[in-house]
């Protein structure tokens, strides 16, 4: 179920689809997807004493996923204990990892009209309303970094 219905993009055309409806609709260049994490809540499962509780005083797990400009998810990653942040879950999940070992084919660098910027980017929690300035000074990781 999950291949016929959540696709990670996985050829550098598929990606610049996505950044070209995020440009399209959204006015952002370059975004390859928004990530953000959810804390699930659960019942604290046996023996596992506070691995699951979250900094919300409350048991969890953390879904994380990746949209692309229409909404539709493009990565999931569900079932990390409560007690990572966001960024923690992110950290260890196989996004990261294909990033770190750059086997997500994303298109190679190209300029965005009128800018200094190059990159592909996904970035975490923007307000639609922020520049493509303040998008460039956001915390985003660099998916074409070798």
């Amino acid at each position: 179920m999950e291949k016929k219905y959540l696709k990670t993009p996985n050829s550098p055309q598929e990606w610049r689809q996505i950044a070209k409806d995020y440009e399209s609709m959204w006015n952002f260049p370059h975004c390859l997807g928004a990530i953000d994490g959810k804390h699930c809540s659960i019942q604290c499962p046996p023996n596992t004493g506070s691995e699951y509780f979250n900094y919300k005083k409350f048991f969890s797990i953390v879904l994380l996923g990746v949209c692309d400009a229409n909404y539709r998810f493009t990565y999931v990653d569900v079932g990390t204990s409560g007690r990572w942040s966001d960024g923690g879950t992110f950290a260890h999940c196989t996004l990261n990892q294909a990033m770190n070992e750059s086997t997500l084919n994303v298109p190679e660098d190209e300029p965005i009209q009128g800018t200094k910027c190059y990159k592909y980017k996904i970035p975490s929690q923007l307000n639609p309303q922020e520049s493509i300035e303040t998008l460039q000074q956001k915390n985003t990781h660099n998916f074409t970094k070798k």
